[in-house]
């Protein structure tokens, strides 16, 4: 079969590799521990509630979801709706913080600017 293909490809598209091996591509296979990814990033959104200084049952609450489900977010055994989090003005700001104090080499900086008008 190899040589079909050499004969039949156009002049300028042949090169020679008779002396390279044709050997089978092998693919990465380690296996990814979603279990332990889930549960990883579960802490984090555990984070976020408290950096957002509510408890457990008043987020989910506030993100419009079952306690038991949220539950479920926090200890890593069903995929969370992250959506829900970045849609709310106080737990998406907080996972956002909470992220970072994950990330090796980020820097939290909290700004607080203050104008004032004054009065002729």
């Amino acid at each position: 079969m190899r040589n079909s293909l050499v004969a039949t490809a156009p002049e300028s598209h042949r090169h020679n590799f008779d002396d390279v091996p044709l050997t089978m591509a092998k693919a990465n296979l380690t296996k990814v521990d979603e279990d332990e990814l889930r549960a990883r990033f579960g802490r984090i959104l555990a984070r976020a509630v408290e950096l957002a200084g509510l408890i457990d049952k008043d987020a989910a609450q506030r993100l419009g979801v079952e306690r038991a489900q949220f539950s479920r977010w926090l200890s890593g055994k069903e995929n969370p709706m992250v959506w829900k989090f970045h849609a709310d003005e106080l737990l998406g700001p907080a996972l956002l913080a909470a992220q970072a104090e994950q990330t090796p080499g980020a820097t939290i900086r909290t700004v607080i600017e203050l104008t004032r008008k004054v009065c002729a």
